[in-house]
């Protein structure tokens, strides 16, 4: 089944499940009572489910499984105090069993769907800013750095130190400067022997 929504994956439905049969439980008078015990397994709970929810807006795997490990957590949560619960006789010894049964199912489910994830590659890998049509900075035309205004009317009228202005504010605005074909390198100077030398080849 592809996955499109949370509400597809099966771990998500299950810790569904599981917040309602909890504050189904917590309605018993016995244990409405108890206002911390009452709070604490319900904040557990709706935490199962809300984290696989939230981790499914992740970038990546592993991002998304951090947040499926807060979810295996509190099924484990929720289990613990539901021994108190019918320790105390809040709640029956078949209640008992089919909640925390209940957490089991859901955790198992959660770690399953995290053994998943690990065994496959991204889920959304980032594309870089150039590739999604950004604005990248042409050197035909004029550019306005912090420095100057550089009215370029051809390209061979660009200086070394105008294509370091251009290259770098290209840069800060998230562009790649474009070098219009057929334009020469810009020179730009030696700081060791003040001489200049042709910009590497290894540039736009």
């Amino acid at each position: 089944m592809k996955i499109e929504r949370f509400e597809d994956i099966e771990a998500w439905q299950l810790a569904r499940e599981l917040t309602r049969k909890v504050y189904r439980l917590t309605k018993k008078p016995e244990f409405a009572r108890d206002y911390g015990l009452k709070r604490q397994i319900q904040d557990a709970a709706g935490s199962s489910v809300h984290n696989i929810a939230e981790g499914f807006d992740s970038e990546t795997n592993g991002e998304f499984i951090r947040f499926l490990r807060y979810s295996k957590r509190s099924c484990s949560e929720v289990q613990s105090e539901l021994y108190i619960a019918v320790d105390e006789g809040y709640i029956s010894p078949g209640e008992f069993k089919d909640v925390c049964e209940q957490a089991r199912r859901t955790r198992a489910a959660v770690r399953g769907f995290i053994n998943y994830l690990k065994k496959n590659e991204k889920r959304k890998s980032k594309i870089p800013d150039f590739e999604r049509g950004r604005p990248t900075v042409n050197l035909t035309t004029p550019v306005e750095t912090e420095l100057t205004q550089i009215p370029l009317t051809h390209p061979k009228d660009i200086t070394g130190t105008d294509f370091h202005l251009l290259f770098f504010q290209g840069l800060r605005e998230g562009g790649i400067p474009q070098r219009p074909s057929g334009m020469p390198l810009p020179a730009f100077p030696d700081p060791l022997t003040a001489q200049s030398r042709p910009y590497p080849a290894t540039l736009p």
